[in-house]
């Protein structure tokens, strides 16, 4: 594939910065396909990068941890303005999602008793497991490739089942790695000055956003137990999930509802909603903390989710062409991707060991799974899904 440079990239301010992405926050939907919307506006209309540019920025963000979309937007602000360009870009892209999520999680708590809107969301839950179905086969097929992979998320679906710690299977499957996919054998050679200390670049960056991230965490820890656990939950996950929100949701679930019994498994399917409906990255992690602790929760949710993975794009960022060589590195991620299809195949059964599968549910699932398998947008199916509830839950009751 070929790719052309832009003639003469802009070089945007702070605020322009922050309008684009504003913009991008309140009208990207999609998950992964919100890259679509995010090369356009970037590299087609504003022409800040070149198309060689910003696919060298995506291949960066899909190798590091977090939630690519986030890290994409955290590394375009980065390398137009730096460090200031990148927070805020991310303020931009997060601030409608953030606003959005609060606002369905306060409605969320008024009307959660209600028998009207507890028949929605049971519907709703249902499009949520074949949502996961499908991720389940769509990161399966881009994740296992050969027996080794295979193995491991055999290994990992094992191992999630028999409940070992979320994060301790990660870490076995990423020693397994080391060993079975031995066929990787590049080295990493810093050979040149500029190299061997470009870790440094942003050294300063770095140290006051870990001092942000250690008073978040130090306030969690004398305000509640139960904050505490979700900040470092957050935080673990942010360092160690890749690629689609999918594998960071999946975490969650197994930590927030099946370790720490934070909030219900049904509660948690009803965020996952909310995280699919609204534009810009679905922060079901806010939408958790909201209903444990209100507006601190979501507030400290949000820095424990996201802050980590934006450290970890500042610091490898510099060193990024050569680290991607490194054979270690390389069979680290292979071995985790893999696991993380073990995780989805597991929190999916989980989910749908929920459900109180009926006819309706069944034809519920079918339609959710045959509308995603034909590229239709999560948003529409559940927005779908939901109106035929309310009008038949309305016709039900006008009837009676």
């Amino acid at each position: 594939m070929e790719f052309l440079d832009n003639p003469e990239p802009t070089s945007p301010d702070l605020k322009e910065i922050f309008k684009t992405f504003l913009y991008l926050g309140l009208t990207a939907f999609g998950g992964l396909l919100m890259i679509v919307n995010i090369n356009k506006k970037i590299v087609k209309d504003k022409q800040w990068f070149s198309d060689r540019e910003f696919m060298e920025g995506l291949a960066l963000c899909q190798t590091i941890p977090g939630a690519t979309i986030i890290q994409l937007c955290s590394y375009i602000g980065l390398k137009l303005r730096g460090i200031s360009g990148s927070a805020v870009s991310l303020v931009g892209f997060m601030t409608p999602s953030f606003l959005f999520i609060i606002f369905f999680s306060y409605f969320y708590i008024l009307t959660k008793g209600s028998d009207f809107t507890k028949d929605i969301f049971i519907n709703l839950q249902t499009v949520v497991v074949a949502l996961m179905i499908q991720a389940s086969f769509v990161i399966g097929k881009m994740n296992i490739k050969n027996s080794r992979s295979f193995l491991i998320a055999i290994i990992g679906t094992i191992l999630f089942w028999l409940k070992f710690s979320s994060f301790m299977t990660i870490f076995l499957s990423a020693i397994l790695g080391l060993f079975l996919f031995n066929n990787v054998k590049v080295n990493l050679k810093l050979d040149n000055v500029e190299g061997k200390y470009a870790v440094f670049k942003n050294l300063k960056s770095i140290l006051l956003m870990l001092l942000i991230l250690v008073s978040v965490l130090l306030f969690s820890f004398f305000y509640s137990k139960n904050l505490y656990n979700l900040s470092t939950t957050f935080v673990k996950i942010s360092i160690v999930s890749f690629g689609s929100g999918y594998s960071g949701t999946s975490l969650m679930f197994k930590e927030i509802v099946e370790k720490y019994h934070l909030i219900s498994p049904q509660t948690f399917l009803d965020g996952m909603i909310f995280g699919r409906v609204t534009p810009g990255p679905g922060m079901v992690s806010v939408f958790i903390g909201f209903v444990i602790f209100g507006i601190l929760g979501a507030v400290v949710a949000m820095v424990s989710i996201y802050l980590p993975a934006l450290i970890v794009l500042v610091a490898v960022e510099p060193i990024f062409s050569k680290l991607k060589n490194f054979w270690i590195f390389q069979r680290i991620i292979m071995s985790i991707l893999s696991s993380f299809v073990g995780l989805l195949i597991n929190v999916t059964f989980t989910f749908a060991t929920l459900i109180s599968w009926d006819i309706k549910q069944l034809i519920i699932l079918a339609a959710s799974f045959t509308a995603l398998s034909f590229k239709v947008s999560p948003v529409w199916v559940i927005l779908v899904t939901a109106i035929i509830s309310i009008a038949l839950n309305i016709l039900v009751t006008i009837h009676i």
